[in-house]
């Protein structure tokens, strides 16, 4: 079944250079051939290019008075993106418990915003939250009302307005003109 899960015949299997299957090759070639067993992760490509994330569980056996290396590889694919979401719910599941004694704990709306704002990138990981209004003026500007997080300085520099601008189809500006959820994953671009 593995075999056919990479796409490539047993045949083409023992044709593969080992540099292909393994990478970071000589250092990983290294531990393998120094330790009696050892069990690592790595990505591995499919014959058609797609990658996918295995588990390598190799050790050491002697077979007609030689020493061979067998190994095991499982695909994890399935696992790793499980994992992946296990830990998203998690964090979201911790910035909503923290949010919510912010909700309760807070004795002014400032400090409730601040305390939200650190929940979602202390313990959400994200590196800015911020919490603005539009404000009704000529230049439809948005007031900052809080913010936090590692990226707190992209805010300074932005000058975040919802007009129907170049400078206002950002996600903020985005968001207030349509009324829907913008969400940013790059703020570097």
């Amino acid at each position: 079944d593995g075999i056919r899960d990479i796409g490539v015949t047993g045949v083409q299997t023992c044709a593969l250079p080992i540099s292909s299957e393994l990478p970071g090759c000589p250092w990983r070639l290294k531990q393998v051939m120094t330790h009696d067993s050892m069990v690592f992760e790595s990505i591995h490509r499919r014959k058609d290019d797609s990658s996918l994330t295995v588990e390598v569980s190799s050790r050491l056996i002697e077979s007609q008075g030689r020493k061979l290396h067998q190994c095991i590889i499982r695909d994890i694919t399935e696992r790793k993106r499980s994992e992946e979401e296990l830990g998203r719910a998690t964090r979201a599941m911790r910035v909503l418990s923290a949010s919510n004694q912010a909700l309760v704990r807070s004795t002014d709306e400032a400090g409730l915003f601040r305390a939200i704002c650190g929940a979602v990138t202390a313990m959400g990981g994200y590196p800015l939250a911020w919490i603005g209004f539009a404000e009704d003026d000529e230049k439809k500007s948005v007031r900052i009302a809080a913010a936090g997080g590692r990226d707190v300085k992209y805010l300074d520099d932005s000058g975040v307005t919802w007009a129907d601008e170049p400078q206002g189809h950002g996600p903020a500006g985005n968001c207030i003109r349509t009324g829907r959820i913008a969400i940013l994953n790059d703020i570097e671009t």
